[in-house]
């Protein structure tokens, strides 16, 4: 019987690419060491230092490390769709190469997206399910407020049914990762509402060979070893007219939960330890063909496969008393089988450039399909929304008890981007403009098979008794389907016109038309399920204005207006009970709203970037406030145990971010991002005749409001003249007001037992030798072994079984890098 709602009910970062989630089974101990030591064994490499560091920089020869790189370097990037040095780019953003990522030890999107200013990512459902929100622009259904890229691919998702979520790249070979804050909605599109998160690869060469490598071993106190090997290769076929780049990427993450079926008779299967591993396989293929010196055509082929053997959940609380204990490091899941799970994803792409002595014309084309399937125990929601607090409990009442739940999401997306722009650096007027054709169909489904409604428990007519029906085909308690397809048609472009030397003016405007197509089937025991399809039809248009002032080459000054949005969908019909009615009619609906329209953002930035002390100090500093109606939101029936979308009110976010990197002298580099964000309602949401309002006024969105994050490296010349660097990493976060809707006694949503996440700090420290284009370094992560007990909840009012999910424990692990 779960439903969307749960979603927010429960955060599980189980069953897909989760940052989290962890590998191998101690059998694999033996296997595990000897191939991650042959694969550092064979490694090379030298990670750069700095967020601004450029991704095409040489590595320094290892006697002139120190000596060479007294000042700091640019990144180029690509945000406003053309290279330009972040410095002088006059948006916020914040950029990393890969040797940056490597230096702070990062390995996907949640490593890099919690120390980045103004953002917070979540894992907060089944499967892949995350939630980014930039500068508290976030909602957990619907369309995407954060777009997501692979270079100019867009991969985010519709929230649809359960556990959808966005699949993410592991972080190997990677050219830069670009994190845009605020709306992108002119140059991006309806995805990119509250910002975007741009995985770019480093593409072919056709002048110069070039290779990546990166291998290491970590163990994980009181779990289990982790491991990873990856190697790219770029080559030159036929000079400037044939070359390729090729990578392939494994790593396997330990875990450290124990699964104890609780009570120990109830699960079919027999305990597993350290079962919340998981392992990950990413494989890379460009081809670049140059038939004349103004014509590049480049063949793309990504493909990753992640696979989770269980839940990182872990069970905090029982009827019976404390089941894990976090203080000593011992985490226990209780559920009665392994929440097993698989993310695949793969997208082929053709790009297209061809140069004129004006212009540069571009076309991608791609399409993405991917696949996720999983399954779960499904008894604390049964529990919770039948065992009405009773003890012993009902649900786990029969010896050998489970609910076996399977789910799976697709994706087929095809993308088709024209742009022209152009490239007369002299000219006071440059320009881009473009169009963009996408079809996206998103599906989802969801069978529930729970023995506790079958007669063989021992409770006669069980299904009838609880639902008045028996169950669907006489074995399922519940079947949901969901198949949505978004069609996006838009033109765009974006003028810039030098007023003078350094004064420079911006218009853009995005003009699209949007198509969504809905159908949901829904079957359980009872009345008032079945079939819904809708539509909705919209013509957003999204606007951009913005001053930049180029005070000098080290100094610059900006202010921007722009608009984004996301579209509208269609909802499920709820059924006709009792439950589902009169919590409607508590809320002053007769029926569920048929469709929701699209919510947009209005977002107002001043910022600066300026460089000083011969380039040895950098800062980037931007304020904001933004203004959200609209709301695409979820509004959730606890006791009917479903939901619905609607349109909830209005909302504004406002802060600041501040990036801060300087080297006083050569040997030491030191950086620090600070972001602040407040996003509250701004008015109560309340149909008339309601008893309880759906939205209260301030009300908080999006997180944590204080984000800190610092990183600091001293080097020196050790022996033979060879640099030796010494890293901390270090990033905190304030608690979490982000679930008032459920912490309000007064909502209808209220649930005491759900906390929100306490305040979190970690300390990573690492210890590395270059030699030559190697890099040789150990590492301790959670230095301070931090143990918080994060997203607590019982699934429901009702339940009585707590769970939570913790930081990873301490690491202690060796990494050898470089590029050859």
């Amino acid at each position: 019987m779960s439903r969307q709602w749960l979603i927010r009910q429960r955060s599980h970062r189980t069953l897909g690419p989760n940052p989290d989630i962890e590998s191998a089974p101690n059998a694999q101990v033996g296997r595990t060491v000897h191939v991650a030591l042959l694969g550092a064994a064979l490694a090379a490499g030298f990670a750069g230092e700095s967020v601004a560091q450029s991704s095409s920089q040489a590595p320094p020869a290892a006697s002139s490390a120190i000596a060479d790189t007294a000042g700091l370097e640019e990144i180029v990037v690509t945000a406003t769709r053309k290279e330009q040095v972040l410095s002088k780019v006059p948006i916020s953003v914040t950029a990393f190469n890969q040797e940056a990522m490597d230096q702070r030890g990062l390995r996907d999107v949640g490593d890099l997206l919690a120390i980045v200013p103004g953002v917070q990512f979540d894992h907060t459902g089944f499967g892949s399910q995350t939630q980014i929100a930039i500068r508290g622009i976030a909602s957990t259904v619907g369309p995407a407020t954060t777009g997501v890229y692979i270079d100019d691919i867009p991969i985010q998702v519709r929230t649809v049914g359960f556990a959808s979520g966005n699949a993410f790249p592991d972080i190997f070979d990677l050219d830069r990762v670009e994190v845009l804050r605020g709306p992108q909605g002119t140059l991006f599109g309806a995805g990119a509402e509250g910002g975007a998160v741009r995985f770019i690869t480093p593409g072919v060469n056709f002048n110069d060979p070039s290779g990546y490598f990166r291998s290491e071993v970590s163990q994980t106190q009181n779990g289990d070893i982790s491991y990873e090997a990856g190697a790219a290769k770029g080559g030159v076929l036929i000079s400037d007219q044939l070359a390729f780049r090729a990578s392939a990427y494994y790593r396997r993450d330990g875990g450290y939960i124990d699964r104890i079926p609780y009570p120990v008779e109830a699960g079919p299967n027999e305990p597993e330890h350290n079962s919340n591993w998981s392992d990950a396989v990413v494989v890379h293929g460009q081809l670049g063909w140059r038939p004349t010196g103004r014509l590049t055509l480049t063949a793309s082929v990504f493909s990753q496969q992640v696979h989770t053997n269980d839940s990182s959940n872990f069970w905090v609380s029982t009827p019976d008393g404390p089941l894990s204990d976090p203080r000593s490091l011992r985490y226990i899941n209780g559920n009665g089988e392994p929440e097993t799970g698989n993310d695949n994803f793969f997208i082929p792409s053709l790009a297209i450039k061809y140069d004129t002595d004006w212009g540069t014309l571009s076309s991608t084309t791609s399409y993405l399909t991917r696949y996720a399937p999983g399954q779960y125990d499904f008894r604390l929601f049964m529990n919770a929304t039948f065992g009405g607090g009773a003890d012993p409990l009902p649900v786990f009442a029969t010896p050998g008890y489970f609910d076996h739940g399977l789910f799976w999401n697709r994706q087929s997306n095809w993308t088709q981007e024209i742009r022209l722009a152009s490239n007369d650096t002299a000219s006071r007027l440059s320009w881009v403009t473009g169009i963009f054709l996408q079809s996206a169909v998103q599906s989802s489904a969801e069978i529930l098979n729970t023995p506790f409604f079958d007669v063989t428990t021992g409770i006669p007519n069980a299904s009838e008794l609880f639902f008045g029906a028996p169950l669907v085909d006489g074995k399922y308690v519940y079947i949901d389907y969901n198949r949505t397809r978004d069609n996006q048609y838009a033109a765009f472009g974006e003028v810039n016109f030098n007023v003078t030397a350094g004064l420079k003016l911006t218009a853009g405007l995005r003009v699209a038309r949007s198509e969504v197509y809905f159908t949901g089937i829904r079957s359980a025991p009872g009345d008032g399920f079945g079939t819904n399809t809708g539509s909705e039809k919209q013509n957003p248009v999204t606007p951009k204005f913005s001053i930049s002032e180029q005070i000098n080459d080290q100094n610059m000054v900006y202010a921007s207006a722009s608009k984004g949005y996301r579209s509208g969908g269609a909802n499920r019909p709820l059924p006709v009970n009792p439950q589902c009615t009169s919590e409607l009619a508590s809320l002053g609906f007769a029926t569920t709203p048929t469709t929701y329209q699209s919510d947009s953002v209005w977002s107002y930035e001043v910022g600066a970037k300026n460089s000083l002390f011969d380039n040895r100090l950098k800062l980037a500093t931007s304020v904001y406030y933004i203004k959200w109606k609209d709301i695409i939101n979820d509004v959730i029936l606890p006791s009917c145990g479903l939901d619905f979308i609607a349109n909830l009110g209005k909302a504004t976010s406002k802060g600041f971010d501040l990036q801060l990197e300087t080297r006083p002298f050569a040997p030491l580099y030191f950086s620090t991002a600070l972001g602040y964000s407040k996003a509250t309602y701004d008015e109560t949401v309340a149909a008339a005749g309601a008893a309880a309002p759906i939205v209260r006024g301030g009300w908080t969105l999006g997180g944590a409001p204080w984000i800190v994050s610092a990183a600091a490296q001293y080097s020196i010349n050790g022996p033979a003249g060879a640099p030796q660097y010494l890293r901390a990493d270090y990033f905190y976060r304030t608690r979490n007001n982000a679930l008032q809707a459920i912490n309000d006694p007064t909502s209808v949503s209220y649930n005491p037992n759900r906390l929100v996440n306490p305040a979190q700090q970690n300390l990573n420290l690492r210890l590395g030798w270059l030699v030559s284009t190697w890099d040789v370094s150990l590492f301790v992560n959670n230095v301070m072994n931090e143990h918080y007990e994060l997203e607590v909840n019982n699934w429901g009012p009702l339940g009585r079984i707590m769970q939570a999910t913790a930081e990873r424990p301490r690491t202690y692990g060796l990494t050898i890098s470089g590029k050859f």
